[in-house]
């Protein structure tokens, strides 16, 4: 969990660790692929699926689909997924605060708007930093149970960080890694 341009998808992919995917409604962007990226569909086929989470952002529909939870679970034993924290409240209520830890990625705050300039253009960086701002994006922390800060320079570093907080809670939960 985090803000846009915070890292989060890096810092997971990054893991090796299996990443729980979920389904959008909006249109595929350049270089995405269909199951790896994102599950695409239609808004009308997300309100049919048997979801443990749901969102609508910038009017396009997201879910996490319990099968995919229960599949990747049964498969790995420990996966991510990048939500927000309506998202995140929304899997801890379903799992229990037990088996779900939330880890928040951050970075200073003009390093995050530059990071999305770069990526989507001053437009849309700015449309993305207002939401987090006006959704209180930073001020998620309080629902985490670990605060991951990425600052420019120290991807790899943040990525060992978040290997070695899903290994030390496998471990306290006596799970396979």
């Amino acid at each position: 969990m985090g803000p846009s341009g915070s890292g989060k998808t890096a810092i997971g992919k990054g893991s090796g660790l299996p990443e729980l995917i979920s389904h959008t409604s909006r249109k595929m962007r350049e270089g995405e692929i269909h199951g790896k990226d994102y599950y695409f569909t239609t808004k009308e086929d997300i309100l049919k699926i048997d979801k443990v989470e749901f969102t609508e952002y910038d009017n396009e529909y997201y879910c996490l689909s319990r099968k995919e939870v229960e599949n990747k679970l049964k498969r790995y034993g420990s996966v991510f997924v990048i939500m927000d924290r309506n998202g995140a409240e929304q899997i801890i209520e379903a799992y229990s605060k037990k088996d779900v830890k939330v880890i928040y990625v951050t970075a200073p705050f003009f390093q995050l708007y530059w990071r999305l300039i770069k990526r989507d253009g001053l437009k849309k960086a700015t449309k993305r930093m207002y939401h987090a701002i006006r959704t209180g994006e930073f001020k998620n922390k309080d629902i985490a149970n670990y605060v991951i800060n990425n600052k420019n320079g120290k991807l790899d570093k943040s990525i060992e960080l978040f290997k070695e907080i899903v290994r030390i809670v496998v471990l306290c939960n006596n799970k396979k890694y």
